[in-house]
């Protein structure tokens, strides 16, 4: 007896019932956990952006700051159900969320990143504390993803965090800076290499720019960041 895919995949979903990462509808089969109104509606990034904030040309409000990366690329704007869906990923133990979004992170780094070859990919780490109570780092996840889809090889334990911060998200954005400097350590010599460095989200980004300099500092030649969303700096006036 012949089963009409339509009609199996109708009955997976109801025994095994998936629901969209950034609404909480019902959904059937979809390769980022999105439901169809998300999938048209979501905060893309679009058009021509500034590699330096990851953010459009006509949202951008970057300053002379020196970024200690080469590129920040992100899918997403954090906004809306965007910003609920990574919040409940981070502090909400929905730790698939990580890999939903990391299937769109593949592909705005093929849209974004198909002149540059990696020769491994490194991830932020959490503090060993930090870690220990949410029980994964979504940004190591992502990375994992990112890796399979593209063969690039990740340096696991590659950066470390050698102390504990207050959360970015708690601090100004003069105070982000100031609150990870020198909380970052790279492990190895990392001479020549290119890096795909991967976080969830970047905010001012300070800690994408002290893990940069640190890869610096051990030799990188080259390192860009792919994050899951960015936020418009310029909505908060």
């Amino acid at each position: 007896m012949k089963i009409n895919q339509n009609s199996f995949k109708a009955v997976r979903a109801l025994l095994f019932p998936k629901k969209c990462i950034f609404c909480g509808e019902l959904i059937f089969e979809s390769d980022k956990n999105t439901c169809q109104k998300c999938t048209e509606t979501l905060p893309y990034v679009k058009g021509k952006i500034c590699y330096k904030c990851g953010c459009e040309k006509h949202d951008c409000s970057c300053t002379s700051t020196i970024c200690y990366y080469d590129k920040v690329v992100a899918p997403l704007y954090y906004e809306n159900s965007v910003r609920d869906c990574i919040h409940k990923m981070k502090f909400g133990s929905r730790e698939k969320y990580a890999s939903s979004l990391a299937e769109y992170m593949y592909d705005v780094m093929n849209e974004r990143l198909t002149n540059e070859k990696f020769d491994f990919i490194a991830y932020v780490p959490l503090y060993e504390s930090d870690y220990k109570i949410r029980g994964y780092n979504q940004s190591r996840i992502m990375a994992d993803v990112i890796s399979e889809k593209t063969g690039i090889p990740i340096k696991a334990g590659l950066i470390k965090k050698i102390y504990r911060t207050d959360k970015q998200s708690r601090q100004s954005s003069v105070r982000r800076s100031g609150n990870v400097m020198g909380a970052f350590d790279v492990k190895e010599d990392v001479s020549g290499a290119s890096v795909l460095l991967i976080d969830d989200i970047k905010t001012s980004g300070s800690t994408l720019s002290e893990c940069g300099k640190m890869l610096y500092l051990m030799g990188a030649e080259n390192v860009c960041c792919l994050c899951s969303a960015v936020v418009k700096h310029k909505d908060k006036g």
